[in-house]
């Protein structure tokens, strides 16, 4: 408990650095001093390490495990950290802390361990990362380097050669181009095709951050060029999208309409933010009635097969073309059972009814339910109904 009170004291204060919360020098001081980071060295270095087409659509445990890791790298990969802030699963902010001659010397080390860590990380499991920073010779000024090595993110399109996309080094973004990638693109259509309106707005809060310097003002031409191009995605989706409801229709004729006359492109850029999502969620809904037609025929398969001893996840996955993952995921969400315990279930079930019978010995009943054993039967009787089958007493001529 106390460990876990120390660090969310930690991640307080970094937050209040680095959004510039503290007033004073004393202020900073004081909240500085209890995790003993250096107040008086020479420069001060804002790095945000940024994974690079982070894929969401794995597994939390997976995205958290990479991130992980990745913080370790980074934190073995310098010997002067005072600290390591989690923006989000995409990025992680350093600060660290130089006793060199000069600000060249000190870009020249960053950028050496820099190059190790892409290396290091890449090799070892796939994980493309970029830096951007910012330094400072004032422990005070953290968050205006914070804020800068922010807007240096916007500049790697334009200096791919640099490891660290410094802020004094780099040219704006929006005298020449916008953030688009076409892995987001891609990824885009991925997420409305599988109706995922749960990680669009995360999506689209990453489209507004990477091209907030040409978002605001409307007539940019750079910023029409991105709408335009998003535009493009949506008549893709929204020509292979089928009854969809008339607001949606409605919408798309007035983003169309604004594209043409060049007119309100940030309330355009949310006209589109909304049209995706709604989408999304069409399709989604769409999907999940496909889920739920497939499931009945997948119970309905299981009913008739419980009693094979050969039936499971991956042979009735198999009989569907589907994988076991996407089975098992669909039959706990539809029926709240995980696929074992419905079969298990279903055996027990009818194995009751066959011991009120009195007609036959358990081995018998063990093979009629789909079980190569009385001893599995019998394990799996006590697991389901708490006691043995014995207990009922009405077996023709037991064989324990």
């Amino acid at each position: 408990m106390r460990r876990c009170r120390k660090f969310l004291i930690t991640r307080l204060i970094f937050h209040n650095l680095l959004t510039g919360r503290y007033h004073t020098e004393e202020e900073i001081r004081e909240n500085l001093s209890k995790f003993n980071i250096k107040f008086y060295a020479p420069f001060y270095v804002i790095l945000i390490a940024s994974i690079n087409d982070l894929d969401t659509e794995s597994k939390l445990e997976e995205i958290s495990a990479h991130k992980i890791y990745v913080n370790r790298i980074l934190a073995q990969s310098f010997d002067n950290v005072e600290g390591i802030y989690n923006l989000d699963f995409e990025r992680t902010v350093l600060l660290l802390s130089y006793d060199l001659p000069n600000y060249i010397d000190v870009m020249e080390h960053v950028e050496k361990n820099t190059e190790n860590i892409v290396e290091q990380l890449y090799t070892s499991v796939k994980i493309s990362i970029s830096f951007s920073g910012d330094i400072d010779s004032e422990i005070t000024k953290i968050p205006s380097s914070f804020f800068n090595a922010n807007i240096a993110i916007n500049y790697r399109q334009k200096n791919p050669s640099y490891t660290v996309q410094w802020f004094n080094k780099a040219e704006y973004v929006d005298q020449f181009s916008f953030y688009y990638p076409i892995e987001l693109e891609t990824k885009l259509i991925a997420l409305v095709n599988a109706g995922n309106s749960v990680e669009l707005p995360e999506l689209f809060e990453k489209i507004e951050r990477r091209n907030k310097y040409i978002t605001g003002t409307d007539g940019n031409s750079i910023f029409y060029g991105l709408l335009q191009s998003m535009n493009s995605n949506l008549t893709r989706i929204f020509n292979d999208s089928r009854n969809l409801p008339p607001k949606e229709v409605k919408i798309r004729g007035k983003i169309l309409t604004q594209l043409e006359k060049q007119d309100n492109l940030l309330q355009t850029f949310y006209l589109l933010k909304e049209l995706f999502i709604s989408i999304a969620a069409n399709n989604r809904e769409e999907l999940r009635k496909k889920d739920s037609s497939l499931l009945v025929e997948i119970r309905k398969y299981i009913n008739e097969h419980y009693t094979d001893p050969q039936l499971s996840l991956a042979s009735v996955a198999n009989v569907f073309s589907i994988t076991e993952v996407y089975l098992s995921c669909l039959f706990k969400q539809e029926t709240g059972e995980n696929f074992s315990k419905y079969v298990e279930r279903l055996r027990m079930e009818r194995a009751i009814e066959l011991i009120e019978k009195g007609d036959f010995m358990m081995n018998e009943i063990a093979e009629m339910v789909g079980y190569n054993s009385p001893q599995v039967f019998r394990r799996a009787y006590k697991r389901h109904y708490g006691n043995t089958p014995t207990s009922a007493n009405k077996f023709k001529n037991p064989t324990y």
